[in-house]
């Protein structure tokens, strides 16, 4: 985060990951020193920020003594979503209750095999019930505590990446 409360993106190499991932609980507020900053392009940014940061070997990440409550997000309607204007390389947040959960595939994306998840969710603001989205979501599976259980660093950027949506009425 900077001052101003924008979201930037921060990348780290499995090699760095052991190291690191313990220093950086969800939610907490770090310092972190050392790291380069590059452009954020690719297919899909997590944030809209110009740059992100990218973890190095010398990479240092401590508590830090400024503490803010809001997490944010940057939600986006399912109206945005449906009208198909949002730039498709971003990744989104969205909150919606999940009401069709399809069985969990075996599928190859990117030349390795990937665990894919396909539901419906609906917009809890919609009294309605029109505003639906179908999406589909892929992940690798196995970590050290859970074989089964979908890596978080994975899930965490599957959970935003929608594959495919649709209007259902």
């Amino acid at each position: 985060m900077i001052a101003q409360g924008n979201k930037i993106h921060a990348s780290c190499k499995k090699a760095y990951f052991d190291r690191l991932e313990n220093k950086v609980p969800v939610g907490a507020w770090r310092n972190i020193d050392h790291f380069l900053v590059t452009n954020n392009g690719g297919s899909y940014k997590t944030t809209n920020h110009q740059y992100k940061i990218v973890f190095i070997p010398t990479t240092d990440i401590t508590p830090s003594t400024l503490q803010e409550e809001n997490m944010f997000f940057s939600l986006v309607g399912f109206e945005s979503i449906q009208s198909g204007k949002l730039d498709t390389t971003n990744l989104i947040d969205v909150i919606g209750q999940v009401f069709e959960l399809g069985d969990q595939e075996t599928v190859q994306c990117h030349g390795k095999q990937r665990k894919k998840i396909e539901f419906s969710l609906r917009d809890i603001s919609d009294q309605c019930g029109n505003r639906n989205l179908h999406c589909g979501f892929t992940f690798k599976l196995g970590n050290k505590e859970n074989p089964n259980f979908p890596e978080v660093p994975d899930l965490c950027e599957s959970q935003r990446q929608v594959t495919k949506y649709m209007r259902k009425s």
